[in-house]
């Protein structure tokens, strides 16, 4: 097989780099490009990559394997360094909760992201963040909180529901 073929793929006669190498590129520029605006929160903080992948494109696809669809690289530890054990290929919602970024809540023993809660109680993300960072509610406050119907909203609710005739009220 030639190099050339595990890096590129061809569409309609047209060389397309594959997921796999776009990966290793970036997770390169990440921890050894100095002047990149990414430096600071990879190399720069000391994540480093395995001496079998840095210099080796093929060594990092046969320890990672294809990239899913939608997929890219995650390490599972979010201060280790890029590695065999420690980065696996996953989906972007799942990336998300693994950022130093996140905030985390707590509440009846359950630790999870505000996404993740948003997802968990059924409540729109916008309302939840809105509770707590707008109105300053605490996170219980904020959870436990019943939606406030606005008229406008009760108004189209009963008129769906046939509760009330809009043309004898014009």
């Amino acid at each position: 097989m030639r190099k050339d073929s595990i890096r590129f793929i061809y569409i309609n006669n047209k060389r397309k780099i594959t997921r796999e190498y776009l990966a290793w590129l970036n997770m390169k520029q990440r921890c050894l490009n100095t002047k990149r605006p990414s430096y600071k929160n990879y190399g720069g903080r000391g994540i480093k990559i395995h001496w079998s992948w840095k210099y080796s494109f093929e060594n990092f696809l046969k320890n990672m394997g294809t990239c899913p669809e939608g997929y890219s690289i995650e390490r599972k530890n979010n201060n280790g360094n890029y590695c065999s054990n420690n980065c696996i290929w996953i989906n972007r919602t799942k990336q998300q909760n693994n950022t130093r970024m996140n905030t985390y809540y707590k509440y009846n023993k359950k630790i999870m992201t505000l996404t993740q809660w948003c997802k968990y109680l059924k409540i729109p993300r916008t309302t939840l963040w809105n509770r707590i960072y707008r109105a300053k509610m605490s996170f219980e406050k904020a959870i436990i909180t019943k939606p406030k119907l606005g008229r406008n909203y009760v108004q189209c609710i009963e008129a769906a529901c046939g509760l009330r005739d809009y043309e004898n009220n014009s």
